[in-house]
C-alpha cells in the first residue's frame, strides 16, 4: 500500500509540474490560435519499459522506431483530427462544446510462450488489431468524463473491455502552433469473460492449478501523458502509467504465483516533424 501512494504522489506530482503554463490560453482565445497546415508528419524513435507479459513481475525494455501522422482542422466539428503514432490511432468523429466522440485503434502484441519462463504451460495469445469507441465529456476545471469500449477487430464483440475514465486535460502554448499537451487519467477497466478467460485463466500443469477467470472489474490504473515540444521540429512523447490489478485478474495463479498485481509502464519517444502541408 505503501509503494501505491508513493507512485501516485510522483506521478501526479509530474502531471501538476506539467501542467505550469508557459503561455495559458482560455478555450475562447483557442479558437483563433490556427496553425498553417492541417496535416503533420514526423519521424522519431524511443523505448518502452513496460512488464514482460501482462500480469508478469519482471520487466523489459523495447526499443522502436515510430512514425507521426495528424490531421487536425480546429474549424471543424465533425471529422476535427486523425493521428497514428506506432501501434495507436485515433479518430475524433464529432467535437462540439462539451461532448467528443472518437474511434480508436490499436495493435496488440499478444502473448507467447517464449516471452517468459512462467508462460511455458499456457496458451498463446496471437497479435491482433483492436478497435473501439471513446465517448468524453467535459466538466469544469479542465476535467473531463471518458467511456471507451474495446473490442477485437476480427472477432468484433467476441471479447470486450470497457474503460471508466476520470481525466485532466490542458493546453499550454509554447507559441501559436506548438502546445504542451498534457493528459492526467485515473481509470478503472471491466472486462467479460471470453477477455478474462484468454489472458488469466489457466489450466491444470506442473507450473499451475485450474483457475478459470470471470468477467469483471479488474484493474485500476493511474497516468500522465505528455507532448512536449522542444524546438520548432522536434517533440517529446512522454507516458507514465501505474496499474493495479484487482478482481479475478489478481486472483489469477499466472499474476498470484508467478506475476505481480502492481504493473509500471514508462514510454518515451522523441520525435522530428520532416513535413508540413
Amino acid at each position: 500500500m505503501i509503494k501505491f501512494y508513493k507512485i501516485f504522489i510522483i506521478i501526479f506530482t509530474i502531471g501538476i509540474f506539467s501542467n505550469i503554463p508557459l503561455t495559458a490560453y482560455s478555450d475562447d482565445d483557442l479558437k483563433y490560435l490556427k496553425p498553417k497546415f492541417k496535416n503533420t508528419l514526423s519521424l522519431g524513435g524511443g523505448f518502452i519499459y513496460k512488464p514482460t507479459y501482462y500480469g508478469s513481475s519482471s520487466i523489459r525494455t523495447v526499443w522502436f522506431p515510430s512514425i507521426y501522422y495528424k490531421y487536425e482542422n480546429r474549424e471543424n466539428d465533425i471529422f476535427k483530427s486523425f493521428s497514428i503514432m506506432g501501434p495507436f490511432a485515433s479518430l475524433e468523429l464529432y467535437n462540439f462544446k462539451n461532448f467528443s466522440f472518437n474511434i480508436l485503434g490499436e495493435y496488440d502484441f499478444g502473448r507467447q510462450k517464449g516471452d517468459d519462463n512462467s508462460l511455458t504451460h499456457t496458451k498463446d495469445i496471437d497479435p491482433h488489431f483492436n478497435t473501439g469507441l471513446e465517448i468524453g465529456y467535459k466538466i469544469p476545471y479542465d476535467l473531463a468524463l471518458e467511456v471507451a469500449y474495446e473490442t477485437g477487430a476480427t472477432s468484433f464483440g467476441d471479447d470486450m473491455i470497457l474503460r471508466y475514465s476520470l481525466s485532466h486535460n490542458k493546453y499550454f502554448w509554447v507559441n501559436f502552433t506548438q502546445p504542451v499537451i498534457n493528459k492526467l487519467s485515473l481509470t478503472t477497466s471491466y472486462a467479460n469473460k471470453s477477455w478474462m478467460n484468454e489472458w488469466f485463466s489457466t489450466y491444470a500443469s506442473a507450473d499451475y492449478s485450474q483457475y478459470d477467470a470471470k468477467g469483471g472489474f479488474y484493474s485500476t490504473k493511474l497516468s500522465n501523458m505528455s507532448i512536449i515540444p522542444a524546438g520548432e521540429s522536434i517533440s517529446l512523447f512522454l507516458n507514465i502509467e501505474y496499474e493495479k490489478l484487482q478482481g479475478n485478474a489478481a486472483d489469477s495463479p499466472l499474476v498470484k504465483d508467478q506475476g505481480s498485481k502492481t504493473q509500471y509502464k514508462f514510454m518515451f519517444v522523441v520525435l522530428f516533424k520532416i513535413a508540413e502541408f
